[in-house]
């Protein structure tokens, strides 16, 4: 059962995904048809009273429209980084994911059991339950912090590899 929830919820995350970017290909698109044969009609036009021949204008306006199309293939081929929450151990970890090479983990992290960042105390940093209410036994030593990030992004990298983010 455990395996068909984690296939629903990947399908899920999928499918939001590429319904977002297939929105944003079509509005980006739209957008640049328009801008494009309205800019086209108003050179045609314009062309056409200063009695050019007809070819000019429409070369002109094709490569008009054929350089659009190059500057929005390259646009549109950006991504934005995605922002993920990974868990090692007790913590999770704010992480900014640009491609699977590239990525930066926030150096504090946060609490996995009350999802609270961690706050830094006079020996250690810790969850902020543990000081209003001495329930949460998560934190992490000063001396072992250096240590436990570089841990934690060793296996994130490793989960960034391996899920293809």
């Amino acid at each position: 059962m455990t395996t068909i929830n984690m296939l629903k919820t990947n399908i899920k995350k999928w499918t939001a995904r590429l319904l977002s970017e297939l929105l944003i290909q079509l509005i980006a698109a739209s957008i640049l048809y328009l801008l494009s044969a309205v800019g086209i009609f108003l050179l045609i036009k314009n062309k056409l009273q200063l009695q050019v021949p007809l070819w000019r204008v429409l070369l002109i306006s094709l490569s008009i429209l054929f350089g659009c199309l190059i500057l929005f293939l390259i646009y549109s081929s950006r991504r934005f980084p995605k922002i993920k929450y990974l868990t090692v151990g007790d913590q999770k970890w704010k992480t900014i994911i640009f491609d699977s090479r590239h990525f930066e983990v926030e150096k504090n992290p946060i609490c996995k059991e009350h999802n609270l960042p961690f706050i830094s105390g006079s020996h250690n940093i810790h969850c902020p339950e543990r000081r209003i209410k001495l329930k949460c036994k998560n934190f992490i030593l000063h001396e072992d912090h250096d240590k436990t990030y570089e841990i934690a992004k060793s296996y994130i990298d490793k989960m960034i590899r391996e899920r293809n983010y």
